[in-house]
């Protein structure tokens, strides 16, 4: 199941493998440097890497279409795969001090899921045409390649115009058809954000809010961390200057926002998670000096023990916040109200990225060349089984998988 990923200027695109790995339901049991490390995993003249699936409860259908074909290894589960839930959720964000209005997301289409997962280190993105595929499916996989500048972890999709965005620093990279992408795929459109001072090349963040078409980017500057609020997002190409900028104590190594309760949830690096106010942040007036003011955290959740924290993603219904940390995934309850050090639960897999899918109480758990997809995500408990560490090798180096987005 090796493969390597085609250069510029090869024909040939790679075959991804992915192994599935059931196992039972929950039910039922600042930034890291990036350097010059990363510098020579972008430019290597070719990379390879497999994504492994581990999939918790079981559960979905099969996609089809064309690409590449993906052999699913299974392994034996107790008891029978739940039935799947229809494929289909949404990402949020929110204008801060504005009334919640039309953050309730559209209703999805009826069409095949689509899943799409980032891999940072290759400089590439993945799409599968199932977003919770069954155990001993074989699916078909595409692999966008080559994705210029340094490829952040958080995607996010609109699937009404079957549009992708990824960040890069300070731009925004818009890929348009993009289930339909595979291979070295120059961006329809980029966003190239003025006066950010979001430091480029470097890693970003984003989140798309697609009922008032507005998109948040979170990412490191000189002196602080920046979010900034681009309108438009469907049109918006080119330099534009962003309807609002914050400077910010934490943010851009990841963030989640909760529209109903106006929070925004911003990853440290081992301190916690900040919480920030939405209605009280105060904007930058001209471009970013050091003498800005910079918006602390109305309240900071600590997490004992962590030695690095990768990913954060947030449960707004039930007010629960998963965090990807260093050889573990946390989750946290009552997150709008917590302070300090709070009880949490613990589970030890080698996390990297967390997402959430609200539509489906679906947690997308990114690790090293593997992804789990846990089901019934609400359930997870102290003991609950998750499914065993999947670890494959490929030809040259092992990357994290960074981030998904779905509809």
């Amino acid at each position: 199941m090796l493969e390597q990923i085609a250069r510029k200027s090869c024909d040939t695109f790679p075959e991804v493998a992915i192994a599935m790995h059931a196992a039972i339901s929950p039910r039922s049991s600042k930034r890291s440097t990036k350097g010059e490390k990363e510098m020579m995993l972008r430019f290597a003249a070719a990379i390879g890497f497999c994504l492994t699936l581990a999939a918790c409860g079981g559960g979905g259908g099969g996609g089809g279409g064309g690409g590449f074909p993906v052999g699913l290894v299974t392994t034996p589960t107790a008891g029978q795969p739940t039935s799947p839930s229809s494929d289909g959720a949404a990402n949020t964000g929110v204008v801060p001090g504005q009334p919640d209005s039309g953050l309730a997301q559209p209703p999805v289409v009826s069409k095949p899921g689509i899943l799409f997962a980032s891999i940072p280190g290759a400089a590439s993105i993945l799409s599968f045409q199932t977003q919770n595929p069954a155990p001993g499916t074989t699916l078909q996989a595409k692999v966008i390649t080559d994705i210029p500048g340094f490829l952040g972890k958080a995607l996010a999709y609109d699937e009404a115009n079957d549009r992708l965005y990824a960040s890069t620093g300070s731009d925004i990279l818009v890929f348009d058809k993009a289930s339909t992408l595979n291979g070295t795929a120059a961006p329809s459109r980029t966003i190239r954000t003025r006066d950010t001072g979001i430091v480029s090349p470097s890693f970003s963040n984003l989140v798309l809010d697609k009922a008032a078409d507005t998109l948040y980017l979170t990412g490191s500057a000189q002196y602080q961390d920046m979010l900034a609020i681009i309108g438009n997002a469907s049109t918006a190409n080119g330099d534009v200057t962003p309807a609002h900028l914050y400077g910010m104590a934490s943010g851009s190594r990841g963030f989640a926002v909760d529209t109903q309760r106006k929070l925004i949830y911003g990853l440290g690096a081992t301190v916690g998670i900040f919480v920030f106010d939405l209605t009280t942040l105060k904007e930058i007036q001209g471009p970013p000096t050091a003498s800005i003011n910079i918006n602390q955290a109305v309240r900071v959740i600590s997490l004992p023990g962590s030695f690095g924290m990768f990913g954060v993603a947030l449960d707004p219904a039930r007010d629960r916040l998963y965090v990807a940390e260093f050889g573990g995934l946390r989750v946290v309850d009552a997150a709008s109200t917590s302070s300090g050090s709070v009880p949490f639960q613990s589970f030890t897999i080698p996390a990297q990225s967390t997402t959430f899918d609200s539509a489906h109480d679906r947690l997308y758990v990114g690790a090293m060349n593997a992804a789990y997809i846990i089901n019934d995500a609400s359930t997870l408990k102290n003991g609950a089984t998750i499914p065993a560490t999947v670890v494959l090798r490929s030809s040259q180096n092992s990357y994290p998988v960074g981030g998904f987005a779905f509809p």
